[in-house]
């Protein structure tokens, strides 16, 4: 289980699942890797489950995926913008409750990854998954939904463009 981890600016790719079944990332961030933001190669059987990352800026593509055999990648609930491609597709993918819009960190130059808010609001806050995640994240839900990225954001979604703050 990889969670909540930054890959920043390195020569190559944010993160990497080369072998092996029931590889977890969770709540990562991957911002401007030189070849790519989240990668998936050979992965010839299990499953490799993807959730709640934000993959920003990364050159050229946000989440390669090259399983083969029966191995299969699920991509959920994660935030991917800015790249040339989006999700490079060459094998077995399960996606749903994915969104292609700026993060808004408060500031990602100077190593803030913080969810901005709350105007304007980031659009992953209370937009990642928290079902069946649990049990490797004991970090508080702030909100409906766990965040996108790696910090829990003191804002909650309480209606279109409406907002609450959590001042724990």
């Amino acid at each position: 289980v990889i969670i909540r981890n930054i890959s920043r600016a390195n020569g190559r790719r944010g993160f990497v699942a080369l072998s092996g079944s029931g590889n977890r990332f969770l709540n990562n961030v991957a911002y401007t890797n030189v070849s790519g933001g989240f990668n998936v190669f050979t992965i010839t059987a299990g499953v490799q489950t993807f959730a709640n990352n934000i993959a920003l800026a990364n050159g050229p593509i946000g989440l390669t995926n090259s399983t083969a055999g029966t191995g299969i990648t699920t991509w959920s609930n994660n935030d991917v913008f800015g790249h040339a491609v989006n999700i490079a597709n060459t094998g077995a993918l399960l996606t749903n409750g994915n969104i292609y819009l700026d993060p808004f960190f408060s500031n990602a130059a100077t190593n803030n990854f913080n969810l901005r808010g709350p105007f304007p609001l980031s659009p992953a806050v209370d937009a990642g998954k928290t079902n069946g995640l649990t049990q490797y994240d004991a970090t508080p839900v702030v909100g409906i939904a766990r965040d996108m990225g790696i910090f829990e954001s003191p804002f909650m979604k309480i209606g279109t463009n409406k907002f609450f703050v959590n001042d724990l």
